[in-house]
């Protein structure tokens, strides 16, 4: 005896009513069954979207409804929901492509997280902004003075230290 995936009321529904679609539809039919799906995509997609922002979710969503528009432009689908549920596996899998792992934290032979040494000295830009402004007026301030300075001084002088 086979094994039966427990689904939704949502997912029974959507099936039985735009399962099979044998001929390729036209711009009102593509319209309609693309509003009978949609349900199934967001919940499909929020079931299935572990740890993204409502932003990626959203993005998503959009992604798939857009695929298979344009699948259902260039073909007959005889499983419209079927296709649907593979576009959000294949989005979801592409959104999980481009994260980053997370960094794991090295821990000491107690088994507490190793301070390690210090990455960003506080001249780094990390001190008051107030000192950082007056640290950079300053810089400037000399920087203007010393071509003011090789500004005037006279030519022999210029040819002299480019000799030696």
């Amino acid at each position: 005896m086979e094994r039966q995936k427990p689904t939704t009321n949502l997912t029974q529904s959507i099936t039985t009513e735009v399962e099979p679609v044998k001929m390729l539809l036209d711009k009102d039919s593509v319209e309609t069954l693309l509003e009978t799906i949609d349900p199934f995509i967001q919940v499909e997609v929020k079931r299935n979207s572990h740890g993204l922002s409502p932003i990626q979710i959203d993005e998503t969503i959009q992604n798939v409804r857009i695929k298979l528009w344009k699948a259902l432009q260039k073909r007959t689908i005889r499983l419209p929901v079927a296709y649907a549920r593979i576009i959000i596996q294949n989005e979801l899998y592409t959104l999980g492509r481009g994260r980053k792992p997370p960094e794991t934290l090295s821990l000491d032979e107690y088994g507490e997280i190793k301070q390690g040494n210090i990455l960003v000295n506080s001249s780094d830009g990390w001190a008051n902004p107030e000192q950082v402004v007056v640290e950079r007026e300053a810089l400037e301030t000399r920087l203007d003075m010393t071509v003011e300075g090789v500004a005037i001084l006279p030519p022999q002088s210029l040819n002299h230290r480019c000799q030696t």
